[in-house]
């Protein structure tokens, strides 16, 4: 009887020792990266299969996920060539000036600019302040026949050269629109109005058919205003996440006759001199530099910065 009741009691303590192991187990926090288990049919999920991060320097996938929103900028250079005629008194009244004939160009040149602004996927605002210079170079082929009525005198028989050159700014507000089209290259198109400063100069050089002399002339300079359009299309070839180079073409556009004065006035007659010939006049009339729409498009390259 005493024997059994021993037994009893040895199998008594012997399960509440292993329920107290059990709950001891059951209550310990499980290792830091320790295996998981594993699934049928999978691989065992561990450390090494945790998201890596980007490398600190970026990259495509990276550069992605970035959103196209905050300040920006940039800056470039430009080609700027004329469409149409400048507008000058050889394009638009040669007969009047008693000439023969008349050989005009485009005027062509380049400019400077840069921009600061703030984007909202995908459309952003932004002001643009630039600066440009261009020139041109015009004939006027007199024959000595004389002209009627009025008219400048087309005698002494001669060759008149005109350098036409220009300097001055422009500042818009723009609006723009990005569109990715891969992780390091995205499109780009903005336009916007705003206002320009031109102040132009002009140099005549007559040299008599004959030889029988020469003479330089060069007014003063006159200026404008105006309003101004500028548009821009252009690729950005991202190099960090950060910076891009832009390669595109743009337009700006004003107009000679709305402010200002595009022309300089009439004035006395200039003398053409050699040591060898008589003195000959030649009338010196009023010369526009410049009128109506001015319109200039080019290829441009520059860097942008923001996101």
């Amino acid at each position: 009887m005493g024997s059994r009741h021993q037994r009893t009691l040895v199998v008594v303590v012997v399960g509440l020792v292993a329920a107290s192991a059990s709950a001891r187990a059951a209550a310990q926090p499980a290792t830091t990266g320790s295996a998981q288990p594993a699934v049928a049919g999978s691989a065992p999920v561990g450390p090494a299969d945790e998201a890596v991060p980007s490398s600190p320097s970026g990259g495509p996938g990276r550069w992605s996920e970035r959103a196209i929103e905050g300040a920006y900028g940039g800056l470039g250079v430009t080609g700027l060539f004329g469409v149409g005629s400048q507008g000058t008194e050889l394009d638009t009244n040669c007969d009047t000036l008693g000439a023969a004939s008349c050989n005009t160009a485009a005027p062509w040149g380049g400019g400077l600019f840069g921009y600061v602004g703030w984007t909202w996927n995908p459309v952003g605002f932004e002001m643009l302040v630039g600066a440009s210079f261009d020139n041109s170079r015009q004939s006027a082929t007199f024959d000595g026949q004389g002209a009627s009525g009025n008219l400048p005198l087309a005698m002494p028989a001669r060759e008149e050269t005109f350098h036409f050159y220009r300097a001055g700014g422009i500042a818009a507000l723009r609006v723009r629109a990005v569109f990715p089209l891969s992780p390091v290259l995205r499109a780009t198109v903005d336009g916007g109005l705003g206002a320009s400063y031109k102040q132009m100069f002009m140099l005549r050089r007559a040299v008599a058919a004959d030889g029988g002399g020469q003479n330089s002339y060069a007014p003063d300079s006159v200026a404008y205003w105006s309003p101004a359009i500028t548009v821009e299309a252009a690729l950005h070839v991202r190099l960090t996440p950060t910076v891009a180079v832009a390669l595109g073409a743009l337009m700006w556009a004003d107009n000679a006759s709305i402010a200002g004065n595009n022309a300089s006035p009439p004035e006395a007659p200039r003398t053409l001199v050699d040591a060898n010939h008589l003195p000959q006049s030649i009338p010196t009339p009023q010369y526009h530099f410049a009128s109506g729409p001015q319109v200039f498009l080019g290829p441009f390259i520059g860097l942008q910065f923001g996101p």
